[in-house]
């Protein structure tokens, strides 16, 4: 399966005393690559928003592999998955940049509300436009996403 890549970087603010990532700047990076690929397809997550059209989360897993230190690199690649119904799962690994080594994988799942917190009975258009262009650009490999 192809899949986009995110490049991050430990910074300090990102780990606890003893230099080790702290759990909540996984979901942090998690995040930031998603919404970097509505970017790429021409759709920030703004626009969204604008088309009272909130991806929020709706069920989040995260299995943690092996740490990641201040000061190292890794990628995480993710994918959407098909949707199933309105909720829109996203799959996700976090990797070092030879991908050997995997340092976290996570499934979470998205689910567009209002700005009034109520669930869309379906895909609004805007999103279900926006997975047909994202699997056809996946279907051409691997796309790299500057952070």
């Amino acid at each position: 399966m192809s899949q986009f890549e995110y490049p991050i970087r430990v910074y300090p603010h990102h780990t606890d005393y003893g230099g080790i990532v702290w759990h909540g700047a996984y979901v942090a990076w998690l995040e930031e690559a998603r919404v970097e690929v509505l970017r790429q397809m021409g759709l920030p997550f703004e626009q969204l928003v604008e088309a009272d059209v909130n991806l929020v989360v709706a069920d989040m897993a995260l299995t943690y592999r092996r740490p990641l230190q201040m000061g190292m690199e890794a990628v995480v690649l993710l994918s959407p998955l098909p949707p199933k119904g309105i909720r829109l799962p996203w799959e996700y690994e976090l990797r070092s940049p030879d991908f050997d080594t995997l340092f976290l994988a996570a499934t979470v799942t998205l689910a567009p509300v209002t700005r009034t917190a109520q669930v869309h009975r379906r895909l609004p258009t805007v999103v279900t436009e926006l997975y047909t262009q994202i699997e056809q650009r996946l279907s051409a490999g691997n796309i790299s996403l500057s952070s």
